[in-house]
């Protein structure tokens, strides 16, 4: 079978640590799998290369690049659910030190809603590391979150230098086809179920959202070569068991401006805080752990899109030939986690304001464990 070959493939180069990454795009149904022939750590340095990229969150750390030139690129048509015996469990696994990683995490909420009240920020994303024992091989992992998460980007990611990561993550960095650029503002969370049409947002999520939307159009206004910004209205995002609220933004650029546009992006608010480098130090000095890569991005980079003309010219001759394009397609690292030595790390995150609730903070990062403990 087709599946079969796809994933013993998969599994055969794991086997023989080397690098590879695996993803499904958002409401699509092809897994791509690029599977590196090399063992040498490829850092991002050109960004004109066409391969994927893994990127950190501190941009002091390295970037990681696989070019398609170095690779096997193995494609699954379609993932059949059934091939997978899988169903909701009615217990969740219980997190590792439960009770000294709420006292630390609530210390750090507080601590942030001091610096923010001290005017040093308006707003900081905190986080912190969930533990739990890893039952299931890391392949099993991957297959659950394709079952799982249609409308986010699922992936696996190995590089024997920095392990092996998973997610499903809703949230774009950037898309770019030719001279247009699509990105997001994604903030506030609340509990949802998969029927469930109707939410309420308070003020705190709402001015979480507006800090992350006003600094991505501040940020894309100050780069000259980007213009006709647009904003959609808020609407509501639900990805796994919790809500989002969300804003589309797209523009046209000069692509020679990319670089400068993930430079001024990346970190956004949304993972970060604002201002930018101020949150940011707060973070450094004061989470106690290394972020890595989480809540940096990752995705394809430079790949080449072959279109038909406009098969209603007059020229019946020129709609024949093809036209080549370069797009590009990253998403934040959210809902995440890491494999290692038979543990697994999620990595949960949560916006604080000046509103901010500690104990409700901390009970966020519960619900949000929830969503990928379910597949441990």
């Amino acid at each position: 079978m087709e599946s079969d070959l796809f994933f013993n493939s998969i599994t055969n180069h794991l086997k023989a640590q080397k690098p590879l990454v695996v993803y499904r795009k958002p409401g699509q149904s092809l897994v791509t799998a690029q599977l590196q022939q090399k063992l040498t750590k490829q850092t991002f340095k050109q960004h004109q290369q066409e391969g994927f990229i893994f990127a950190p969150f501190y941009k002091d750390e390295a970037s990681y690049f696989f070019s398609i030139r170095d690779a096997e690129i193995l494609k699954l048509t379609s993932f059949d659910k059934s091939s997978i015996d899988y169903s909701e469990p009615t217990v969740l696994p219980v997190e590792r030190e439960i009770l000294f990683q709420k006292q630390q995490h609530v210390r750090l909420i507080s601590a942030a809603i001091d610096e923010i009240k001290q005017g040093g920020c308006q707003k900081i994303v905190v986080s912190r590391i969930a533990k739990y024992a890893a039952k299931d091989d890391a392949l099993s992992y991957f297959k659950r979150l394709l079952y799982k998460y249609d409308s986010a980007f699922v992936y696996m990611w190995y590089h024997p230098d920095e392990g092996l990561w998973l997610g499903a993550t809703p949230e774009v960095l950037v898309r770019t086809h030719r001279n247009k650029l699509k990105t997001m503002a994604l903030a506030g969370t609340q509990s949802a179920n998969e029927n469930q049409t109707n939410f309420v947002w308070g003020e705190k999520e709402k001015k979480e959202q507006a800090f992350v939307t006003a600094f991505i159009k501040d940020n894309l206004n100050a780069i000259n070569g980007v213009e006709q910004i647009e904003i959609s209205s808020l609407k509501t995002q639900v990805a796994g068991k919790v809500a989002h609220l969300k804003t589309d933004i797209s523009a046209k650029f000069n692509p020679e401006k990319f670089k400068e546009i993930i430079k001024q992006l990346h970190p956004t608010p949304a993972v970060c805080g604002t201002p930018k480098d101020e949150a940011s130090c707060f973070l450094a000095e004061n989470e106690n752990y290394k972020r890595s890569y989480y809540s940096g991005y990752l995705g394809e980079i430079n790949k080449s899109v072959t279109q038909d003309r406009n098969p209603r010219k007059r020229n019946v001759e020129n709609s024949a030939f093809r036209s080549l394009s370069k797009e590009t397609d990253l998403y934040v690292n959210l809902r995440c986690m890491k494999l290692n030595e038979g543990c697994v790390h999620l990595f949960l995150g949560g916006g604080i304001t000046e509103e901010s609730d500690p104990e409700m903070e901390w009970e966020e990062t519960l619900k949000k464990a929830s969503t990928l403990a379910s597949i441990l």
